[in-house]
């Protein structure tokens, strides 16, 4: 039996926990001559995902397993709502705006 797996991208992770833009110049600067700058945070961060992906392992599990519908309806939440974010983002970024032609 086939199964649908729910998946959130780690740039959106990333992007929501505020830390995307460090995490990006820290992997930049690996392969110059200021890495030693790069490794404090990149080690918290390995080792922060380490713990976070067994404590997710069981956790999410759980949830999946006794509240699927609830845990599902969350997660969509969450992208739903992270929208407008990215939104705002993306216009900030650009500085442009969004022109609606085809209506």
């Amino acid at each position: 039996m086939l199964q649908k797996q729910f998946r959130v991208s780690g740039s959106t992770v990333a992007m929501i926990l505020g830390i995307y833009e460090q995490l990006i110049y820290s992997l930049s600067v690996l392969t110059t001559k200021r890495r030693l700058e790069a490794l404090p945070f990149l080690m918290t961060f390995g080792f922060g995902m380490v713990i976070g992906l067994l404590g997710s392992l069981f956790f999410i599990d759980y949830f999946l397993t006794h509240y699927r519908t609830q845990t599902l309806t969350f997660f969509i939440g969450v992208i739903i709502g992270f929208l407008s974010y990215l939104y705002r983002e993306a216009i900030d970024q650009s500085g442009m705006t969004l022109k609606i032609k085809h209506i």
